[in-house]
């Protein structure tokens, strides 16, 4: 969650990609869920800052929930 108390969201996810390149480890996929609902925070969420593979709000159904985690599952699988 990028509002999480204590270690944010994004600066864990950031940490993990520069411990994924450090250590030359496969790029784990990762999906944003939060609260916030932002437009602009979507758009954010697939660009470099975050460089998470998805974003979903916490209202999201569990169907799409399942869907989201499929197609990253998914793409990751087929960029190797």
């Amino acid at each position: 969650d990028i509002h999480h108390p204590g270690l944010k969201g994004d600066k864990f996810l950031q940490e993990v990609r520069f411990f994924e390149k450090k250590n030359h480890f496969n790029r784990i996929p990762a999906l944003i869920v939060t609260m916030e609902e932002s437009p602009a925070l979507m758009h954010l969420t697939a660009s470099k800052q975050y460089v998470a593979d998805g974003y979903l709000s916490k209202a999201t159904e569990p169907e799409e929930i399942i869907n989201a985690l499929e197609n990253i599952l998914y793409a990751n699988k087929t960029q190797k």
